[in-house]
């Protein structure tokens, strides 16, 4: 779901949380554009053809939580057929290197290369302006960044959300490089010999405590086997065979010095 700037919203004053009931969301039947700077949540802007907006608080905190808010409307529209876009999910095994979570995004605030040219392109979408640990959520700890990044750490892998959605990322050779070689930096860092790509609503197991072995096979007993090529998986349905792919960055690794 894409975050841009939030100014304040019908004078809220700066900081105050927006609660909005479920039934704002999922009953409005049209809502003209405001005059301020707004947020279209990809997750349900299309929901029944009809273009609707989400609004986010100000404050960053909690805000990579805040954007998952919508994601059951979207994942029930995919499962009738109807239109929806959906953003862009990593996931990652964690290794022997890995410190910690407080270690991890001072890891990523150095924004190394692959990270830095997500940053620089996406900054100007995305609220968050620096790295910071946010409360863990159901247990599963969280960091947020500038450039569209989210990381959920569990004790056994990292899922990265990014605020690209999927289909881009698939169909769209240059962002597909460049959320490629920011996914080979986080591999990089917590040593994960490689990545598993999917859309955001697919279910993994990685709530469920799995490490990256187990996700990967009850993707494979749930949904079939993984896409062999890009353009495969540009080409899958949302919850069928193809819909993932295994990247194990043989060319990034072969461009990078020892």
């Amino acid at each position: 779901m894409r975050v841009g700037a939030r100014p304040r919203v019908f004078g809220r004053r700066r900081g105050a949380p927006i609660t909005l009931p479920r039934t704002f969301l999922t009953s409005m039947t049209s809502f003209p554009r405001p005059s301020f700077r707004w947020i279209n949540s990809a997750a349900v802007r299309r929901l029944n053809s009809v273009p609707l907006v989400r609004f986010v608080p100000h404050n960053q905190e909690s805000s990579s939580r805040f954007l998952r808010n919508g994601s059951h409307i979207a994942k029930r529209s995919l499962e009738q057929g109807k239109s929806v876009s959906v953003d862009f999910n990593a996931l990652f095994a964690i290794g022997r290197g890995y410190r910690g979570v407080a270690w991890l995004r001072d890891e990523l605030a150095r924004e190394p290369q692959g990270i830095r040219e997500v940053v620089v392109r996406y900054r100007e979408r995305w609220r968050v302006a620096e790295w910071l640990v946010e409360e863990p959520r159901r247990g599963v700890e969280q960091i947020v960044g500038p450039g569209g990044f989210a990381l959920s750490v569990s004790a056994q892998a990292v899922e990265l959300y990014h605020l690209v959605p999927f289909n881009r990322f698939t169909g769209v050779d240059e962002e597909r490089r460049l959320l490629r070689r920011a996914c080979f930096a986080i591999a990089s860092v917590i040593d994960s010999p490689r990545a598993i790509y999917m859309h955001e609503l697919l279910g993994t197991g990685f709530l469920d405590g799995l490490d990256l072995d187990e996700m990967e096979s009850k993707l494979r007993a749930t949904v079939g086997r993984p896409s062999d090529t890009f353009a495969a998986l540009h080409a899958a349905e949302n919850y069928e065979a193809g819909c993932w792919y295994i990247d194990d960055f043989a060319d990034l690794r072969s461009e990078t010095p020892p």
